[in-house]
């Protein structure tokens, strides 16, 4: 009897989460309500007495599309305190001053007429001391931020961030950190230069698209092969090598190659900017199940 299964491969295109925070050096804090939920973006090394920029988004969630917006209405019109500093949510750009003898950052959001709705706490520890210079990422994947690291003053308004002679947004903030937002970018090598007080950097960055494509048909027991493709290579910076080309499975047991797979990318395999990879795996029960792809790169800001 033969079996058919489906395969979900999502988009490269990350959602708000954990798993997508920490990949960008970012730690972020989730306050839930009905509404939908409200996500608030810090550095990853926060300690006592840091000043912290950080970056604030809210989620509608709703049956239709109608319903989403205006609940992102009533979500941006909340007010949101963090460490003592109130913004309405709509502000989105938020700086504060850890207490030097915290142990944690209380955020909490309030309606407008003074009703609680909900709070999160953050861990504040001791951090790490800063990077000598300035470094950030070769290699990014579309979607994602790029991290530099180094000595910076925690307050976004003082750094000057440009990619190919355009301001970037900056995510995050801290005094060893800076997250440095890709969005409307496009694939391939950008100029990034990073300038915080007598720091400079001037490199490059290239953003990479991961494109997977699951087999039609897959039956159990029988060999299938997942194709994956990387965009965005050409002329890389070899600090950013070797890539990892990872997937992972919410449903391990439906896969033989369980929870999670990569491959490794290097700098000969690349055609044109492009490398072409596959995975080969059997489907082990009925049912579907996704595929959550992530291009994990190497490089100077990584290994911090």
């Amino acid at each position: 009897m033969t079996t058919w299964l489906a395969l979900i491969a999502l988009g490269s295109t990350p959602v708000p989460s954990a798993d997508w925070a920490a990949l960008c050096g970012l730690r972020v804090a989730e306050l839930a309500s009905a509404e939908g939920s409200i996500h608030v973006y810090l550095p990853a090394h926060i300690a006592p007495g840091d000043t912290i920029s950080g970056t604030v988004f809210a989620f509608g969630s709703g049956p239709s599309v109608s319903a989403r917006n205006l609940n992102q209405e009533v979500l941006q019109s909340l007010e949101l305190t963090i460490s003592g500093k109130t913004i309405r949510v709509s502000e989105a750009n938020v700086r504060f001053q850890v207490p030097s003898g915290a142990s944690a950052i209380e955020i909490s959001v309030r309606r407008p007429d003074g009703g609680g709705l909900v709070r999160s706490v953050v861990e504040v520890r001791s951090a790490r001391s800063a990077y000598a210079g300035l470094a950030a990422s070769t290699i990014v994947e579309e979607g994602y931020a790029i991290r530099a690291i180094g000595r910076f003053d925690g307050d976004r308004d003082t750094t000057e961030v440009k990619l190919d002679g355009i301001d970037a947004g900056i995510l995050a903030e801290s005094p060893r950190e800076c997250v440095i937002s890709t969005m409307n970018r496009g694939l391939g090598a950008h100029r990034l230069q990073v300038s915080e007080g007598s720091g400079a950097l001037d490199q490059k960055v290239n953003i990479a698209r991961l494109t997977v494509t699951p087999p039609e048909e897959a039956r159990i027991g029988r060999k299938s092969f997942i194709e994956l493709e990387v965009d965005g290579l050409k002329g890389a910076d070899p600090r950013g090598f070797p890539l990892l080309a990872v997937l992972r499975s919410p449903t391990p047991e439906q896969l033989s190659f369980g929870a999670e797979t990569s491959l490794e990318i290097r700098p000969d395999q690349i055609v044109d900017g492009l490398w072409k990879g596959r995975i080969e795996f059997k489907a082990k029960r009925k049912g579907r199940y996704e595929l959550l792809p992530q291009l994990i790169a190497q490089g100077p800001a990584s290994a911090q």
